[in-house]
Parts: structure tokens; C-alpha cells; sequence
């Protein structure tokens, strides 16, 4: 994933033209919020509240937007976290956190509208904590993510709601992870054409 932005911040540097015709994907859309993950592989802690973070760019005469988004919160299900040794009231680096980067697309024009579907499609990581104090010891793994909704916005309004529905699947070499995740955020941008 690192070098995916290394390869396009490279690009962006070294294309001068593109850079001045406008074309380099400035965001213009923020997005923060709460929801809840339920995992398959959870058991024994089940649903885990999150904190949202996303930003992107939309092009409104395509309907299509590039998207970032991450997210922090999920209590990993480790042993070190879930049974902590004797002595540690609060295990340190026990959250789950991703990053994933794509597109979404919203199916109409913003015009008039005000309850506007989207559907998403989205690659990155997954860190799962460890327990361990050492940062080294978090295990990344790569996550292939789907999902829509739609956004709540007032007609010509700069901010609204999003409410999103998503299914995210953790490639992990011991054992893959399937997870739903519902996720409610107040969004600020442009209205849009």
C-alpha cells in the first residue's frame, strides 16, 4: 500500500502538465464518524465500535470518486489482548486500525436530490494489535472491501450525512477474517452540479 502512494505521489511530481490542466485528484470532500464491526472470526468479543476517518475527491460531471479512508477502535481479538497478563489493567497496542484507498461511485447527480446511493470499492490494510508494546509486532495483512449507502444532504448544502453499509474481507495467513461494518459520518464538500 506504501508504495502504491509512493507511486502516485511520484507520478503527480513528475507530470508537470497534468499537474497545471488541473487533472491531480486534490480532495474536496471530508467525511468523520462512528460505527460498529462485526467479525466472523470474534467470538468471544463479537461487535467492536470503530472511529471513521475518509476523504476523496469527486467528479461530478462522472459521478466516480477517488477515495482514502481509515479507521481506528476495533479491540483485537490476540491472545495478549483478550486475556491480558497479570498485572496490565490496560495491554497496550490492542486496537485494530485500516487504511484503504479506491472509488466510489453515486448512481445519480447531486442536482436537486437530496438521499444520493453510492457503492464502493476499496483496497488496503488491515494491522491487527498484538499486545505487545513494540509497534514491530502488529501484523498487516491486505483487505479487499464493498459496500454503499447513501448521503443525506439538504439541496445546494455544503455538509450532510452518510450512512454506509460495508463487507470487508482480511486476507490473513492463519486465518481470513470476514467483517460487516455499518458506519454513520457527517460529510463536508461542495454540493456539486
Amino acid at each position: 500500500m506504501l508504495r502504491l502512494c509512493a507511486v502516485t505521489i511520484l507520478l503527480a511530481v513528475t507530470c508537470p502538465r497534468a499537474l497545471a490542466q488541473g487533472y491531480f485528484p486534490v480532495p474536496n470532500q471530508l467525511s468523520a464518524g462512528v460505527g460498529v464491526v462485526s467479525e466472523e472470526r470474534r467470538a468471544p468479543v463479537g461487535t467492536a465500535s470503530v472511529a471513521f476517518v475518509d476523504s476523496g475527491t469527486d467528479y461530478w460531471p462522472y459521478r466516480l470518486g477517488l477515495v482514502w479512508e481509515g479507521e481506528i477502535g476495533a479491540t483485537s481479538d490476540t491472545a495478549g489482548c483478550l486475556a491480558p497478563g497479570e498485572g496490565s489493567a490496560d495491554p497496550p497496542n490492542c486496537e485494530d486500525a485500516a487504511f484503504s484507498m479506491g472509488l466510489r461511485f453515486h448512481f445519480l447527480r447531486r442536482g436537486t436530490r437530496r438521499v444520493l446511493p453510492f457503492t464502493t470499492l476499496l483496497l488496503g490494510s488491515y494491522w491487527k494489535g498484538s499486545g505487545i508494546e513494540d509497534r514491530e509486532f502488529l501484523s498487516q495483512h491486505f483487505t479487499l472491501q464493498g459496500g454503499g449507502g447513501i448521503d443525506l444532504r439538504r439541496t445546494g448544502s455544503a455538509h450532510g450525512l452518510r450512512l454506509s453499509v460495508d463487507y470487508r474481507r482480511v486476507f490473513a495467513t492463519n486465518a481470513n477474517r470476514n467483517q460487516l461494518r455499518f458506519v454513520t459520518s457527517y460529510i463536508l464538500g461542495p454540493p456539486g452540479p
